[in-house]
């Protein structure tokens, strides 16, 4: 039976650590910023914040020639892949890889994760887990497609400013903007099935967390916690130890993680990314 190895794109925000440790193949995905252009993890983040505020930036998917060569790197070394991407409800990368994995007949498989973030990489580190424990590609593609069901996420804007000037607004959410500068509150958006929902709202990200752990309380018992966030260094950590206590679980099983562009260049500074994944009853 051959091996499996996962491949991501760069939008699950996992960190190198992980990466490395499951041997998670990452497709960059390309930042515009102003005239200069960048594929994610291979320039400085500093260089997106100290730009953003007065600068244009968009993300958009890897051109197909960057899954050809990792697909190509992979199945010539004798293994079948799966490769996980961004909800394509929002995201080109789903569709492009797609494509590109019909050059190499039934070796790549391609599965939408319906996340962004973490709660997409909680997903990408689930299949890598159980690659390395022997899985067979039918077997992870499985449990990818029945995690990215039971994957809660909820994201709460400190602004609206940068989903304005990326031009998603209209798209995504078209009467959140008037509503949230009417009344000066956070939106809370949830994603259901890779579309982005308005869920609720709040005055504050405190108020906006207490939002989310009580709509969270009803889901039951946790399997697994992520929190995911941008230049929230001190908050973010109080709300991981608020979860950690809400939820029984140790706090060092909560993984914290600065957001990536996918995320950041939309969401803008002061944004918050809970992932809560309840147990299977």
């Amino acid at each position: 039976m051959k091996s499996v190895k996962i491949v991501a794109d760069s939008g699950c925000d996992l960190p190198r650590q992980l990466l490395k440790r499951y041997d998670i193949s990452i497709v960059p995905l390309v930042v515009q910023i102003g005239d200069d252009t960048y594929y994610h993890g291979q320039f400085d983040p500093e260089i997106l914040w100290r730009r953003l505020p007065n600068e244009r930036a968009t993300t958009s998917g890897p051109p197909p020639g960057l899954f050809r060569q990792v697909f190509e790197r992979l199945v010539n070394l004798g293994n079948d892949v799966v490769c996980i991407t961004l909800t394509s409800k929002h995201s080109s990368t789903f569709n492009t890889a797609w494509t590109v994995a019909q050059e190499f007949a039934n070796h790549v498989r391609v599965v939408d994760s319906w996340s962004i973030s973490l709660g997409m990489g909680i997903q990408v580190l689930a299949a890598a887990i159980a690659a390395q424990a022997g899985r067979t590609t039918d077997e992870i593609v499985q449990l990818v497609e029945h995690l990215r069901r039971r994957t809660r996420v909820r994201l709460v804007l400190n602004t609206l400013e940068y989903v304005r000037r990326g031009g998603r607004l209209a798209r995504v959410m078209p009467a959140i903007d008037r509503m949230c500068r009417a009344l000066n509150i956070k939106p809370i958006i949830g994603i259901v099935e890779g579309e982005m929902k308005l869920m609720g709202a709040a005055r504050s990200l405190k108020g906006a967390l207490r939002r989310i752990e009580s709509e969270a309380s009803h889901w039951g018992a946790m399997e697994q916690i992520a929190v995911a966030h941008t230049r929230l260094p001190e908050f973010v950590e109080e709300v991981a130890r608020r979860l950690a206590e809400e939820f029984h679980v140790v706090r060092e099983n909560i993984m914290v993680e600065e957001a990536g562009p996918a995320f950041a260049v939309h969401a803008g500074p002061g944004a918050l990314g809970v992932v809560l994944l309840p147990k299977e009853e």
